[in-house]
């Protein structure tokens, strides 16, 4: 009984579904489990006390873990919040064919306010949270990875992906949202040449669509290696410890790491509006490559989790308001 415009958004989001598997992969960038040596440390909340396991040196190269310290461990809450805000970006973007608030690639003829609402609420937050979870994912590669292995590590999980992502998954869907726009009427084998050869989205059809994410994440996972190396070694680890006394106040996790975000947007917001693009999307590269870098140090400091553990209840009516 559905309308031909219905079935397009149903076929769509079954597209979506197809490619969750790829971005919770890039979004962990592989798996975090590492082998413990034996030990009768004591864990805390899935992590071991102590200082950190194969601390890297400035130059780049990874030193050998001591027994008893590692921390470097699987952290199955952190692949709960992966699993969350992988369903919350399903969700989100089957809620956008429907949604009156906003162009979508496909739209059903009838609308809804609230799952509209649903779209909005969530978007602030759920690319930051993959971020986040990407820096942890990077301390844990970087641990056991010299810069070279790193960068070969990421290309294969992340830029292969987007590459194969963009030619395999985005014909499909961008066949689909031209049929829904009538501007083109025939089958998917014909609109393929055009795929290729029309142009860049959105003016043409060449679009990494919704794997925006990956190139992103490549980006950068490349721009922010020395500054991770640096983090991770002996001048780094005392400037970071200087940020988590500073930030180990009863305000001081709300509102540092809010006061670079909150700055770029001021900054670049109006000037570079949401491109998704990559290119001359400043505002966006503020908040996303920030909560990056936030990860990263995050897992550096198991203290900054009990910091959190206290903090929350305060944050979240600012993050509500």
């Amino acid at each position: 009984y559905c309308t031909c415009r219905q079935k397009l958004s149903l076929t769509f989001c079954c597209m979506l579904e197809a490619s969750v598997t790829t971005k919770l992969d890039m979004a962990s960038g592989g798996s975090i489990s590492v082998s413990r040596p034996p030990s009768t440390a004591i864990f805390t909340r899935y992590r071991l006390t102590g200082s950190t396991d194969s601390m890297s040196t400035d130059s780049g190269e990874p030193t050998r873990a001591t027994p008893g310290t590692d921390h470097r461990v699987h952290r199955p809450d952190l692949d709960a919040l992966r699993v969350l805000a992988i369903l919350a970006v399903f969700v989100v973007h089957c809620a956008q064919v429907f949604s009156p608030l906003q162009y979508w690639r496909v739209q059903n003829p009838e609308r809804s306010v609230w799952l509209g609402q649903l779209t909005l609420l969530a978007w602030p937050w759920v690319m930051p949270l993959f971020m986040l979870l990407a820096g942890g994912a990077a301390w844990h590669s970087l641990g056991k990875r010299t810069d070279r292995d790193y960068i070969k590590e990421r290309t294969v999980r992340i830029f292969v992906p987007l590459i194969v992502g963009s030619f395999v998954l985005m014909p499909p869907q961008i066949w689909i949202e031209r049929l829904s726009q009538e501007r083109f009427d025939g089958g998917l084998l014909s609109f393929l040449p055009r795929f290729f050869m029309d142009g860049i989205y959105p003016e043409g059809n060449l679009s990494a669509g919704h794997l925006w994410f990956l190139a992103y994440l490549y980006v950068y996972a490349l721009l922010t290696l020395p500054l991770l190396r640096w983090l991770s070694g002996p001048s780094g680890r005392r400037a970071s410890d200087g940020l988590a006394r500073a930030v180990d106040t009863p305000w001081g996790l709300v509102l540092l790491p809010v006061v670079p975000i909150a700055a770029t947007q001021v900054a670049l917001r109006a000037p570079f509006p949401e491109t998704l693009a990559l290119v001359n999307d400043w505002a966006n590269h503020g908040i996303l490559m920030l909560s990056y870098v936030y990860g990263f140090v995050l897992m550096t400091h198991p203290s900054l989790e009990a910091t959190m553990a206290r903090a929350w209840p305060k944050a979240l009516p600012l993050a509500v308001l």
